[in-house]
């Protein structure tokens, strides 16, 4: 089960040192007088926690206390995902923290940090947004349009005729986060779930949907088939009533379609308009997912994979640049971004030979270091 990081802070002391906001949430000044309780509570105690998660309302806390190096640090999620997965992410987390910076803040006052010495923790913070990707599943009848929409979605060519979907159809997308009018800098991956409509596939409707973060309901917008979609909402809130929900009215080209307003009275979730078939609605669909999620932007966009396989080029072409320069530490740091990327895109092999090659410069790297401190006089 997956679920949305929403925020990541990192405190020494009560300093905040590394603030990240990826979703909306509880109120900030909430979040923070907790973390602030919790540090004063923790900072009274002799031993450290590994890793502790409280449940807040409609969310999970959890947080990690490193004493030696006067270090907190907090993960506010949603409450779909396991405490299992959220511990090993506040781990990894950890563990890398310490090992960037660990003696970097034991020998500077907490009140002279700079948040900027920070920065380069980005990568780790996505890495872990990337294992916490949620789930989102589109739920309707056979017909209203759902594989449509996962293709509008994908940027794909859109379907001229209706072809049923069988069992379902699963896939990794990116959501781009931005501001208008500029270009996303960040983006939240996460799981399609496109499930068959078909009414001989009823018995496995709640094992697709269930666990699911986000569950986007469909209709064509007739009077009947919201009626019957009245099934599907039932068993949302059966299957997985933490989940965020939203319905969108497909087929508003059709005389008989009815406004949104109405199909939101008639199922009690927030409902869009929408004509899949229109190329011009991509965006539409891209920012109903970003205001279910509840996620931080003013634009949003589609991350394709030539966007992704571009980016893993230019990835590589700045590794061997930098290895020319004699860079081996920020050359590892890039392969193993490109690394990322390629098991993103299916290439396992590529991913795990850059893996091994940005481990190899790793240790290189560590080895010189070793050597010169050995020949010090």
């Amino acid at each position: 089960m997956e679920t949305i990081l929403r925020k990541l802070m990192i405190f020494v002391g009560h300093n905040l040192v590394f603030p990240r906001t990826y979703a909306y949430s509880l109120p900030e000044e909430t979040v923070m007088s907790l973390a602030h309780s919790i540090i004063d509570y923790e900072s009274n105690l002799k031993k450290d926690v590994y890793v502790e998660i409280l449940n807040l309302m409609n969310y999970k806390l959890g947080y990690t206390t490193e004493k030696k190096y006067n270090l907190y640090i907090f993960l506010l999620l949603d409450r779909t995902d396991t405490d299992e997965s959220i511990t090993e992410e506040i781990a990894v987390l950890r563990d890398r923290f310490v090992k960037n910076y660990g003696e970097q803040i034991t020998r500077i006052d907490p009140f002279e940090i700079n948040l900027q010495q920070f920065e380069e923790f980005d990568k780790y913070a996505e890495e872990a947004l990337e294992n916490l990707r949620p789930k989102v599943s589109l739920i309707g009848f056979s017909g209203v349009g759902k594989t449509t929409i996962t293709k509008l979605i994908q940027g794909l060519e859109l379907p001229k005729r209706h072809i049923p979907t069988i069992t379902g159809y699963i896939t990794e997308c990116r959501l781009g986060l931005g501001k208008k009018g500029e270009k996303s800098k960040s983006n939240i991956p996460f799981y399609l779930w496109d499930t068959a409509g078909q009414v001989r596939f009823a018995s496995v409707w709640a094992k697709f949907i269930k666990g699911s973060d986000i569950v986007i309901l469909i209709t064509d917008s007739t009077r009947q088939n919201i009626l019957e979609s009245r099934f599907f909402v039932n068993l949302i809130e059966k299957e997985t009533p933490d989940a965020a929900v939203s319905i969108i009215a497909n087929k508003q080209d059709l005389p008989d379609a009815m406004p949104a307003k109405e199909v939101e009275k008639m199922l009690g979730y927030p409902t869009y308009e929408m004509i899949a078939i229109d190329p011009d609605y991509q965006e539409s669909i891209l920012t109903i997912i970003a205001k279910t999620a509840r996620v931080v932007a003013s634009r949003t966009e589609f991350i394709s994979e030539k966007f992704q396989e571009d980016n893993r080029i230019k990835l590589l072409e700045k590794a061997g640049v930098l290895l020319n320069q004699g860079r081996i530490l920020e050359a590892s740091d890039i392969i193993k971004q490109a690394s990322e990327i390629s098991k993103v895109l299916g290439y396992q092999e590529k991913a795990d030979l850059l893996l091994d090659i940005s481990n190899k410069l790793f240790s290189r790297y560590n080895e010189g270091l070793a050597f010169i401190e050995d020949i010090k006089p």
